[in-house]
């Protein structure tokens, strides 16, 4: 019972700094359950670690172990309080400033331009100079690239660290604090300084949109840089589908391709081999640093540095130190990385294979080698994956296993093609250079859409904090605990049969909750909910004739088809029915239109009589309609919907000046307006104010993106 796991340094190591990163994520959400868990499975694994490892420690060995586990702890846990705490006392107040900075990224969007900021200076009510940075939305025509120095004057809002109901990771990690919308007309351009990187990423993009077409462009781009920005979402869509969508994460399957093309190269040319990795990993660094240093791209580096050296100097290469001792590495740097859903796939993925391709290959030794060795690594890079991808997408693909087989050697050649003739195009005219590669990639897109079936996506569950059950099945088949052939077996299949009933009971009770997504842009205010086969979208504010149909697709995306039933809020102008449904009907399947006020039964006759099964209701003050397991109904005149789901009421209120407060008779839990803010607290105290604007200061729809609720 000694020599329960194998002592490793780096595991030791990583277990210290990630406990301290998940206390102090407790501490910082005031979750003190979660706190007092973290803290007792610290110490459990502490224990673990060095009373019953194979390093056999005693008292002094125990002394310095504990001494090292609590340093590793305090580095991890310090680390992401003062990155959190220095990003939430950051805020500038939403004061309108003078801001000058230099543009980092590009975002190109149907209606906008998402240009964020770095080396930000401000004048004004607030003077000085900021470490984080700003994600502007540009309206109108702009011509901005990377390392453009920008001076514009506009209200500066403050991201918070909890949006959304989640931790804003992505946000923290890119030290995004603050947002503002300008138009381009109002900006002036001051000057250019792109750093080395934006200057050979801007060369690469400039290449391939020069050589290819658009939707040519938008995939190379993407398998190049990491950067998916210019990829439709249908494109997206199709191959997440097929479970492919990983080649646009620069990671180690892009670094193993990269670094095997320069050793094969450097070999021909007899170069020596200690030369040749310096060179490699030289180029590997420079690439990753084009792409921005993902974390997928660092860690992918990092593991590359250890199994070389290993090589160079004759020493066993361990996959489990290996990547352990890349995520000590990043998570020291950049402790919040462990919340980010990038760091968590490479990781997860990447440890699976590790641990489990010994045993998984052994049991198909009845397979040719290389055959059997392909299915082993396909087949684990989904198994690692799959609760993450549930989590951050609600789906996983089932073709992956089998598409992944063909698609990665393919995948391969098209990308150290797209490199080389990338590379000349910067010379010589890419339409030529990038002849061959336009008519792969065009193959490649026909063969994923081809097999984009929506059908064969799995999804629509999470396994939630049972994940922790799934991946300790796993570290316990792949052998890291030394556990009895017996013993294994049963605990495995203990954790197995604990990870599918809470799967199971999770997803239940989540069947039975009503989800809303705020809806908050220019021309469009409104909730769209969700309740098993049930769809209802809110309209509180709409210019309808200018509307963005793109953004609407997108929040109602849940509906997957399903027709919607649509409830139109009274509003001070004056709506005609039919133009309202005829231009939703462009987005969604609309089953029944409820609308309240004085009724109009000629365009009630109108809707029908265009639209085929569809009705057209008139509803007073009170008249209710059930929908999921609670029921909606109309109050205020017609300017709100009170939606009641197990005993918990949520207000969704219309734009209208000099809303009155009288008549609503209930306990509004959560109360979603346009305006009218303060009256509206006064008159019913709600816990939750949302705002389909951000200039209000309330959590809103429009600047972040959809805002997602769960009513009841």
């Amino acid at each position: 019972m000694k020599r329960l796991i194998n002592f490793r340094p780096a595991a030791f190591a990583i277990v210290g700094v990630v406990s301290g990163i998940i206390f102090s994520y407790c501490i910082l959400l005031h979750a003190v359950w979660g706190a007092v868990l973290s803290a007792i499975t610290a110490i459990f694994l502490f224990v673990v670690f060095t009373f019953f490892s194979s390093a056999n420690f005693k008292g002094a060995g125990r002394a310095l172990c504990l001494f090292v586990f609590i340093l590793c702890a305090a580095i991890g846990g310090v680390g992401f309080y003062r990155a959190a705490e220095g990003y939430e006392k950051a805020d500038l107040g939403g004061h309108t400033l003078n801001i000058s900075g230099r543009v980092s990224e590009i975002s190109e969007n149907e209606n906008y331009t998402l240009v964020l900021l770095t080396d930000l200076h401000f004048s004004g009510a607030i003077t000085g100079k900021s470490y984080y940075n700003l994600l502007a939305t540009v309206y109108g025509e702009n011509a901005y690239v990377p390392g453009a120095e920008l001076k514009f004057t506009a209200v500066v809002r403050d991201r918070t660290l909890i949006y959304n109901g989640k931790f804003a990771s992505s946000a923290l990690l890119g030290k995004v604090k603050y947002s503002c919308e300008v138009n381009s007309s109002d900006i002036s351009i001051t000057g250019s300084n792109p750093t080395l990187f934006q200057t050979c990423n801007t060369a690469i993009k400039n290449a391939l949109q020069s050589g290819l077409s658009e939707e040519e462009f938008s995939v190379a781009y993407a398998m190049l840089t990491g950067n998916s920005d210019y990829m439709t979402e249908e494109t997206v869509n199709a191959y997440r589908s097929v479970g492919v969508a990983h080649i646009f994460a620069v990671s180690g399957l892009h670094i193993g391709f990269l670094a095997t093309a320069i050793y094969f190269m450097l070999s021909k040319l007899k170069v020596n081999r200690a030369v040749a990795f310096i060179i490699a990993l030289s180029i590997c660094i420079f690439y990753s640093g084009v792409c921005g240093f993902s974390a997928s791209s660092v860690r992918a580096v990092i593991m590359f540095f250890f199994l070389n050296i290993a090589r160079l100097f004759g020493l066993k290469y361990d996959g489990i130190s290996a990547v352990c001792a890349a995520a000590l590495c990043i998570l020291i740097f950049s402790p919040v990385q462990l919340f980010c859903v990038g760091f968590q796939m490479s990781f997860s993925i990447v440890a699976t294979v590790i641990v489990l391709y010994n045993p998984l290959k052994k049991a198909l030794k009845f397979l040719p080698d290389k055959l059997a060795a392909a299915l082993t690594v396909s087949f684990l890079a989904e198994v690692g994956g799959i609760p993450v991808l549930l989590y951050a997408f609600g789906e996983f693909a089932a073709l992956s296993l089998i598409v992944n087989m063909l698609f990665i050697p393919l995948a391969g050649i098209i990308f150290i093609a797209l490199i080389i003739c990338t590379a000349l195009s910067l010379f010589f005219a890419p339409a030529v250079c990038l002849f061959l590669p336009e008519y792969a990639l065009v193959g490649l897109n026909f063969i994923v859409r081809a097999l984009s079936f929506k059908t064969l996506l799995i999804g629509g569950f999470t396994l939630g904090a049972f994940s922790a059950a799934y991946y300790g099945a796993i570290i316990v088949s792949g052998g890291l605990i030394n556990f009895r052939t017996i013993v294994k077996t049963s605990v495995a299949a203990a954790l197995i049969v604990v990870c599918i009933i809470g799967t199971v009971a999770l997803n239940i009770s989540n069947a039975k909750k009503v989800y809303a997504t705020v809806i908050g842009s220019e021309n469009l205010s409104a909730v769209f909910m969700t309740a098993g086969e049930q769809n209802v979208l809110v309209i509180s504010d709409m210019s309808y004739r200018t509307f963005s149909q793109y953004r609407l697709s997108g929040a109602t995306a849940r509906a997957d088809g399903k027709s919607v039933s649509v409830v139109l809020l009274k509003q001070e102008q004056i709506f005609e029915l039919p133009a309202v449904v005829n231009r939703l009907n462009g987005v969604i399947n609309i089953e029944r239109l409820y609308y309240c006020g004085e009724r109009d039964e000629d365009a009630e006759a109108a809707v029908s009589a265009a639209f085929k099964g569809l009705k057209a209701v008139n509803m007073s003050d009170g008249d209710e309609f059930y929908f999921g397991n609670g029921n909606c109904k109309f109050a205020l005149d017609g300017k709100c919907l009170l939606c009641t789901v197990n005993g918990r009421t949520t207000a969704i209120l219309a734009r209208f000046n000099g809303l009155g407060y009288d008549g609503l008779n209930a306990a509004v839990h959560t109360a979603v307006c346009f305006d009218c803010h303060g009256g509206i607290q006064r008159a019913y105290a709600p816990k939750r104010m949302v705002s389909f604007r951000a200039e209000y200061g309330y959590s809103d729809g429009e600047t972040f993106g959809n805002l997602n609720l769960t009513l009841g």
